[in-house]
C-alpha cells in the first residue's frame, strides 16, 4: 500500500482566532460588536498533500498555540466542509450531514458535510487531526474555518481551503444481466435521494436511478431507507437485528440489534433502542472506516446485557460500552432482563456543548422520587473520559458550569431536533415498548406512582413515511412524492433491469473451463420436529456404537436444562467420564448429517448451548470405519478463531452469537448450516448463524481448510472443492462466487456466475471470462459513479488462465489505474445537457443511432459540457453516447430516449433465412422443424411495421445450395444501402471440417466429403462485413443428431468469424453457447429458438415490447427469447448475443 501514502504534510498557517465578546444581536453591526479582545488565540493548521484515494484517510491537522481568555462568553468552533461523499476518522470532534443543523443554528458549511471542533467548552483540547476519507473520486475541495458565535451573531475568524486530487480504489465485480428473466417482489422508492431498492426473496439490490449503476447487492429483507435516503436498513434472519449501509460511501454501518431506530439530525445520528439491560446506542453515522458490504458483519452490541462494572464507568471510560476503540457510544447499563433503553434513560443531546448526556430514568432500578439517579456526560467527539455523575442535582450543576447548558433537568430524549422513528419491531407498541394516548402522542411508558416529573415527558419524534413500497404495480407505503419514472421519453437514462442473477446450470458445469473441482454433493439436514422418523434410527445406530460410560441416546430429557445440546462426546478412553450423557437427538436446538462412503458411516451434529442474550454453536463429527468410532471437533483449528462456551473439561469449541435475543433453543436454528462431500474425501461445512467455511479430510481425519472470515457469507448456497485439495470454493445464491487458499484462509479470486457462465477476477481487477459476459458484468471502481461494463477494459485486464495461475502461486500483475472517462446526460431546454470527464483527457464524444455512428464531437481537457438537440440526429426512437479518453478507454455505453422516430417507417429491411432438415448424404443426421423454423422467422418478422418495406427470402433443404446462398447474401448486400438492415439466418447443422474450418451443412453434404460438399461459414461472414448496412444475423447452428466423422460446430465459432476488428455493424443472437445443443420439440413444431423469436414478435409482441414504443428493440427482443428458451429447456439451452462495431440498443422488428 505504499503507492496510496497521503501522509506528505504542506505548510503550515497561522491563523487569528478572534474571540466576540457576548454582545445582543441588536449590536451585530456596531464597532463595540466588531471589535475584538487583545488576547486572540493562535491556530497553527497543517495541510496534507493533494494527492488521495479513494476511501483511504487524509489526515487535517490543527494546533491552538494560544488560549482565548477565560472570561470570554463565546463559543468558538474548528469547522472542515467537505463534499457529501465523505466520511470522517479520528476523534476530538463531531460530524453532520449536508442540510443538518449546526451548532447555535451555524450556517457554515451547511450545504456540505461538516467536522465540528468545539473549541470553548471543558472537553475543548489543544491540538487535533481529522482524517477525511473521500468516497468520490476526482478532485475535492474542502473548507476550513474557525466560527465563532456570541450574542452579535455568527462570524468566521479565519478559513482556509484544502484541494486533494482522489484517485479511484479497487474494482469489484457487480451481477448485473439485464436479461435475466428474475423478477422482484418489490420496489421501495425513498422521498429522498438517488437511490431505489428492489426486494428479492431473501435479498435487495439498490441502485442509483439517475444512472443505472449498482449501490448495494445483499441479503436481507424489509429495507427501510432513513429520512434523508443516504441509508438503508435490511433486516436479517435474526430477531431484532438489522444491517445499516451507507449508500453514498457504499459501507456497512454495522449490524445491530435494537427494537427501535430514530434519525436525527439529517441522519447524522441513529438511535437505537434496545429491548435488554436498559441498552441504548448512539451511532454517529458519518464517522469510521465501518465494513465493506460484503465483509462479515459482526454484531455490534456495545451493551450486553451486565450490571454496573467498573470496567465499564470506571476511571478513563469514554463511554458506557465495552467497544471502547469504536465510533459510537452507549451509556451503559440502565435495567434488567426486559428493560428498554428508552425506558432507562434520559438524554440530552447538545451540538453546541459537543456532549450527550444520560438520565437514568428506570423506575425498577430507581423507585424513589429523590435526587439519587446516576448520570453520564460522553464527549461527542468520543476523546475525553465520561464523566459520572451519582446525583440528578450534580448533573445539572455540571452541564451548567462546564458546558454552558441551561436547561433545567435532563428530559426524555431530548436531541433538539426532530427525532425520525423509522422502524419499530413490535407492530403492535405495547406497554413494554411505547404507549399511545387518546390524543395519538406516543410516550416511553412510565410508572405514575413512582416516576418524577422529567421523566414522563414524551419523546418528540415523527413517524412520516419515508419511502414508498410497491408490490405488482401498487403503492403499499407512503405517497408517490418523489418518485421518478427512469425512461420516461425526455431524455432520461433508459433500460437495464435491476436483477441479481440466478444460474440455471450446475456450477461444475459453469466453471470447468476455468476451474477444476472435484465432485461434490449436498448432504440433507435433519432436524428435529421435522424429520424425527428419520433422526430416530440414528440414535440407535450411535448408542450401539458408544459405550454406556460415555454417551447413551435416547429420547429422555437431556440434563441441559432446556439451556443446551449436548455435542457429540470424544467416545476414547482417555477422556471417558464417570457417568454417560443422556443425548436426545429429538430435542430442540439440533441439526444432524449423517452419510455414507464406501462402508464407511458418517455423522455431524450442531448444537447450541444458551446463555445472557448469547448463544454459543458447536459442531461435532463422527466417523465409523470397521466398528471404530472417531471423533473431531470441526472447530478446533486456530484459523478458525472458535471459543470455550464452557471451562467444563473436553467442553467443544463453539462460535457465540452475542446479542442474540431468540429465546427456545430451537428458535435459534433459522437456516440450517451447509454440509457437503467433495471427491468422497472431504466434509464441507459452511456454518450457520455465524459463518465459517470448514473442509475436513475424512481419509486423513485432519482439518484441510479453515476461513475464519468469508465474505458474502449470508447468501451462500453450497461449498466446493478444487482437484488439488489446496483450495475451497463459495459459490452463493446470487451468483458471487469466491476462492480461499487452504494454506491460510486467504482469499485468492471473486466470481460471478451470470448468464451460466464464470467470471473470475483478482484484487487487482484482472479477469477470466468470455466475450459474452463481459458484455453485460459490470466493474465497480471504487469512487466512479457511472456503470462501468468489463467489457471496457477487455484489452487491459483480461488474464486467461488466472485462476490456474493464482493457485500455482504466481506472482500477481501489477494494478492498472483504472479511471475510465465517464459520462452524465440531463435535460435542458429542448435539448439533451451532455457532461463528460477524463482524467487522462478527452477525445471524442461518439454518438450511435440505430447501432451505427451518427454524429462525433472531437473534444479536449479533462471536462466538457455539450448540448445534443435530438432533431439534429437522425430519426430514432433511442441513441448510445460513448466518451472516448486520449488512451482509448469509453464511458460505458449511455442508451437515452429520442422518441424522433419517423411513423412511417425508416430504411428497409432485406432478408435471407436459410433452413435444411433433410441430409440425404448423412444418414441418421436429419432435423425435423429446421425448414419450418426458417419459414417461422420469415413470417414474423414480416409483421413489422418499422420498416418502409421487408423483403426476406427463404432458401429451404435442396434449394439451399452453396452456390444460392452465396449469390442471395451478394445480392442484399449490393442492394441494401446505410439506412436498411439486413437479415441472415441459418437453422440447420454446423460443422467442423477436416481443415478446421466452420462449415454450414447442406442437403448436398456428403459424409464422404465434408469439406467439398458443404458451405464455409468465412464465406459467408466475409462477404457480411462488406454491407453498408445494419446486419441482424440469427444463428442455429448446434444440433445434436450429426452422424460420422465431423465434429458438430457451436454457434460461438460461427460468430468468432463475424466478430472482428473492423468491417460492417453486425449483432449476432445465437440460438445457443458453448457446447449446448439447439432444441426442437414436436410438441412446439419447431425449435425453442425460432418459436420464442415468432412469439416475441407476434402474439407476444406487447409483452416483449417492454418501453411500450410499438416497436421491439435488440434488447427487448434478447430478453424475451433468452427467457424463453433457457427457462424452457432448464438451463440446457441458453442464447447469447455478440456484436461488431455496433453499439446500445435500437428498434429492430
Amino acid at each position: 500500500m505504499g503507492r496510496f501514502s497521503i501522509l506528505c504534510l504542506g505548510a503550515v498557517v497561522a491563523v487569528v482566532l478572534t474571540w466576540l465578546s457576548p454582545a445582543s444581536p441588536a449590536l451585530a453591526e456596531t464597532p463595540a460588536c466588531a471589535a475584538a479582545p487583545a488576547d486572540t488565540p493562535l491556530i497553527d493548521v497543517v495541510q496534507p498533500d493533494a494527492a488521495a484515494v479513494v476511501g483511504e484517510p487524509v489526515a487535517f491537522r490543527w494546533t491552538r498555540t494560544k488560549a482565548a481568555s477565560a472570561k470570554s462568553k463565546a463559543s468558538a468552533y474548528m469547522v472542515l466542509a467537505v463534499p457529501e461523499a465523505t466520511r470522517f476518522e479520528g476523534r476530538g470532534f463531531f460530524a453532520l450531514a449536508p442540510g443538518a443543523r449546526g451548532p447555535h443554528d451555524m450556517e457554515f458549511g451547511k450545504d456540505r458535510s461538516r467536522a465540528i471542533v468545539p473549541l470553548s467548552m471543558r472537553f475543548a483540547r489543544p491540538s487535533g487531526a481529522i482524517e477525511v476519507l473521500p468516497y468520490r473520486a476526482g478532485p475535492m475541495d474542502a473548507e476550513w474555518a474557525i466560527v465563532v458565535v456570541s450574542a452579535c451573531g455568527e462570524a468566521v475568524a479565519a478559513s482556509g481551503t484544502m484541494h486533494l486530487d482522489v484517485a479511484p480504489g479497487a474494482p469489484r465485480l457487480v451481477a448485473r444481466d439485464p436479461f435475466s428473466a428474475r423478477r422482484p417482489t418489490a420496489e421501495v422508492v425513498p422521498f429522498a435521494g438517488p437511490f431505489r431498492a428492489r426486494v428479492f426473496e431473501g435479498a435487495v439490490e439498490v441502485a442509483d436511478a439517475r444512472s443505472g449503476e449498482v449501490i448495494l447487492q445483499a441479503t436481507g429483507n424489509d429495507p427501510v431507507f432513513s429520512p434523508t435516503g443516504r441509508f438503508i436498513a435490511l433486516r436479517t434472519n435474526e430477531d431484532q437485528v438489522a444491517d445499516i449501509y451507507d449508500l453514498v460511501a457504499e459501507r456497512r454501518i454495522g449490524r445491530f440489534q435494537s427494537i427501535a431506530m430514530y434519525w436525527s439530525h439529517a441522519d447524522s445520528f441513529l438511535y437505537l433502542d434496545q429491548e435488554w439491560a436498559g441498552a441504548l446506542q448512539i451511532v454517529r453515522t458519518l464517522h469510521g472506516r465501518r465494513d465493506l458490504p460484503e465483509e462479515t458483519p459482526r454484531l455490534a452490541l456495545l451493551n450486553e446485557f451486565r450490571m454496573e462494572e467498573e470496567t465499564v464507568i470506571g476511571e478513563g471510560a469514554i463511554h458506557g460500552g465495552r467497544d471502547a476503540g469504536g465510533e459510537d457510544f452507549d451509556p451503559g447499563e440502565g435495567g434488567a432482563s426486559f428493560t428498554s433503553g428508552s425506558e432507562a434513560w434520559s438524554l440530552e443531546l447538545s451540538l453546541e456543548s459537543g456532549v450527550v448526556a444520560f438520565l437514568a430514568t428506570n423506575p425498577f432500578f430507581y423507585p424513589d422520587p429523590t435526587d439519587e439517579l446516576p448520570g453520564r456526560i460522553i464527549d461527542l467527539g468520543l476523546l475525553n473520559p465520561m464523566i459520572v455523575t451519582k446525583r440528578r442535582s450534580q448533573l445539572s450543576e455540571v452541564l451548567s458550569r462546564d458546558f454552558a447548558m441551561k436547561v433545567a433537568d435532563v428530559v426524555k430524549w431530548n436531541a433538539h431536533d426532530t427525532l425520525r422513528r423509522t422502524f419499530i419491531y413490535y407492530d403492535d407498541p405495547s406497554g413494554e415498548v411505547v404507549e399511545e394516548d387518546a390524543e395519538g402522542t406516543e410516550t416511553a411508558p412510565a410508572d405514575a406512582e413512582v416516576a418524577l416529573e422529567p421523566i414522563e415527558e414524551p419523546i418528540d419524534f415523527s413517524e412520516a413515511p419515508t419511502q414508498t413500497v410497491t408490490t405488482g404495480g401498487s403503492a403499499i407505503a407512503g405517497v408517490g412524492a418523489g418518485a421518478t419514472d427512469v425512461g420516461d421519453g425526455s431524455g432520461a437514462i433508459l433500460r437495464g433491469a435491476v436483477a441479481i442473477v440466478p444460474s440455471v446450470r450446475p456450477f461444475a458445469a459453469t466453471a470447468d473451463a476455468l476451474l477444476d473441482l472435484l465432485p461434490d454433493r449436498t448432504i440433507a439436514p435433519l432436524r428435529s420436529g421435522i424429520d424425527d422418523d428419520r433422526i430416530g434410527p440414528i440414535a440407535a445406530e450411535l448408542d450401539a456404537l458408544y459405550p454406556d460410560v460415555v454417551a447413551r441416546f435416547g429420547t429422555a430429557a437431556e440434563e441441559g436444562g432446556g439451556y443446551l445440546t449436548f455435542p457429540f462426546p470424544d467416545p476414547s478412553p482417555a477422556t471417558l467420564p464417570g457417568d454417560g450423557v443422556l443425548i436426545d437427538l429429538l430435542a430442540e436446538g439440533r441439526d444432524t448429517w449423517r452419510w455414507i462412503i464406501g462402508g464407511d458411516r458418517f455423522w455431524l451434529t450442531e448444537t447450541v448451548e444458551s446463555g445472557r442474550l448469547s448463544h454459543a454453536f458447536s459442531f461435532t463429527l463422527l466417523g465409523e470405519r470397521g466398528g471404530l468410532l472417531r471423533h473431531a471437533d470441526l472447530l478446533a483449528h486456530d484459523q478458525l478463531k472458535a471459543e470455550r462456551a464452557s471451562e467444563e473439561e473436553g467442553a467443544p469449541l463453539a462460535l457465540i452469537n452475542r446479542g442474540d435475543a431468540r429465546g427456545e433453543l430451537g428458535s435459534t436454528f433459522s437456516e440450517p448450516s451447509y454440509v457437503g462431500v467433495a471427491g468422497g474425501r472431504y466434509v464441507l461445512v459452511a456454518t450457520r448463524p455465524i459463518a465459517r467455511l470448514i473442509a475436513f479430510d475424512l481419509v486423513g481425519w485432519t482439518p484441510a481448510c479453515s476461513v475464519a472470515a468469508p465474505l458474502n457469507a449470508a447468501d451462500i448456497d453450497r461449498l466446493s472443492m478444487t482437484a488439488d485439495g489446496r483450495h475451497v470454493a463459495q459459490i452463493n445464491k446470487d451468483g458471487r462466487v469466491e476462492i480461499y487458499a487452504c494454506a491460510d484462509g486467504r482469499h485468492v479470486l471473486s466470481g460471478l456466475v451470470v448468464d451460466d457462465e464464470l467470471v473470475l477476477m483478482d484484487r487487482n481487477g484482472y479477469f477470466d471470462g468470455s466475450e459474452d459476459a463481459a458484455g453485460y458484468v459490470e466493474l465497480k471502481i471504487a469512487g466512479l459513479p457511472g456503470r462501468h461494463l468489463l467489457s471496457q477494459f477487455a484489452g487491459r485486464l483480461r488474464y486467461p488462465g488466472l485462476a490456474r495461475a493464482a493457485f500455482a502461486g504466481a506472482a500477481e500483475r501489477a494494478p492498472i489505474a483504472l479511471n475510465p472517462p465517464s459520462l452524465t446526460v440531463s435535460n435542458g431546454s429542448g435539448a439533451l445537457r451532455i457532461d463528460l470527464r477524463a482524467a487522462r483527457g478527452l477525445r471524442s464524444l461518439d454518438v450511435y443511432v440505430d447501432g451505427r455512428l451518427a454524429r462525433r464531437w472531437a473534444l479536449d481537457g479533462t471536462a466538457a459540457s455539450l448540448a445534443l438537440d435530438p432533431a439534429e440526429l437522425p430519426p430514432a426512437a433511442f441513441a448510445t453516447l460513448l466518451a472516448i479518453d486520449r488512451e482509448g478507454f469509453t464511458s460505458p455505453p449511455t442508451d437515452v430516449v429520442l422518441g424522433t422516430r419517423p411513423s412511417a417507417g425508416a430504411g428497409r429491411l432485406l432478408g435471407l433465412v436459410v433452413g435444411v432438415d433433410s441430409y440425404p448424404k448423412m444418414p441418421d443426421s436429419d432435423l425435423r422443424f429446421a425448414a419450418a423454423d426458417a419459414r417461422r422467422i420469415a413470417g414474423a418478422v414480416a409483421t413489422s411495421r418499422l420498416y418502409r418495406s421487408i423483403e426476406v427470402g427463404t432458401l429451404l433443404d435442396e434449394e439451399a445450395t452453396a452456390e444460392a446462398v452465396l449469390v442471395r447474401v451478394e445480392a442484399l448486400i449490393a442492394g441494401a444501402g446505410e439506412g436498411d438492415t439486413l437479415l441472415f439466418s441459418f437453422a440447420g447443422h454446423g460443422l467442423i471440417g477436416g481443415d478446421g474450418r466452420l462449415r454450414l451443412a447442406l442437403s448436398s453434404t456428403d459424409r464422404a466429403d465434408m469439406d467439398g460438399t458443404s458451405l464455409p461459414f468465412d464465406a459467408v461472414a466475409a462477404r457480411i462485413k462488406t454491407a453498408k448496412a445494419r446486419v441482424v444475423v440469427l444463428l442455429d447452428a448446434c444440433h445434436s443428431g450429426v452422424s460420422g466423422q465431423a465434429d458438430p460446430a457451436t454457434n460461438e465459432d460461427a460468430v468468432a468469424q463475424l466478430v472482428t476488428e473492423g468491417g460492417a455493424g453486425i449483432v449476432i443472437l445465437s440460438a445457443s453457447k458453448g457446447r449446448q445443443f439447439s432444441e426442437e420439440l414436436a410438441g412446439l413444431g419447431g425449435g425453442r429458438f425460432s418459436v420464442a423469436i415468432a412469439e416475441a414478435l407476434s402474439p407476444g409482441r406487447a409483452q416483449a415490447d417492454i418501453d411500450g414504443n410499438g416497436a421491439v428493440s435488440l434488447l427487448e427482443l434478447y430478453r424475451a427469447v433468452k427467457a424463453s428458451v433457457a427457462g424452457g429447456s432448464e438451463g440446457r439451452q441458453i442464447p447469447w448475443i455478440a456484436r461488431n462495431q455496433i453499439y446500445g440498443d435500437f428498434d429492430v422488428f
